[in-house]
């Protein structure tokens, strides 16, 4: 089945923290929201590597994108107002990309168990 890696379950599989071991289980069949590919390259490139660097690290992995719809768009704005203020827009984006396509979710994010409800999607920790 298919899932779906926000940006810090993305972000633990290149660094090798913990909670990489799950998100490598799914990469065969995992793909990644066109929002929280953003987050992983501003977060990369902003720890210091080169966009070249980045390419070479994300390269290999082949997840294919998922772009964000005006309907995911919309489930998401619809749904701020229920969600904790500490829960950012890539992070909502994602929850309403789940929704949308009737994915579960991987995240190291702890906050999202409760923003899952609210989304009504399956959202596992990795750690």
């Amino acid at each position: 089945m298919t899932v779906l890696l926000d940006a810090s379950a993305l972000l633990a599989l290149l660094n090798q923290e913990a909670g990489a071991d799950v998100v490598e289980e799914h990469m065969s069949d995992a793909v990644v929201l066109a929002v929280n590919l953003e987050e992983v390259i501003g977060t990369l490139m902003r720890n210091g590597m080169s966009p070249a660097l980045v390419e070479r690290a994300l390269l290999p992995l082949a997840v294919p994108v998922v772009p964000f719809t005006e309907e995911m768009a919309w489930r998401s704005g619809e749904r701020r107002a229920q969600l904790p203020e500490a829960l950012g827009m890539a992070d909502r984006c994602c929850l309403a990309a789940a929704a949308a396509n009737h994915l579960p979710v991987l995240t190291a994010d702890t906050r999202w168990t409760a923003a899952a409800t609210a989304f009504k999607v399956q959202v596992t920790q990795i750690r």
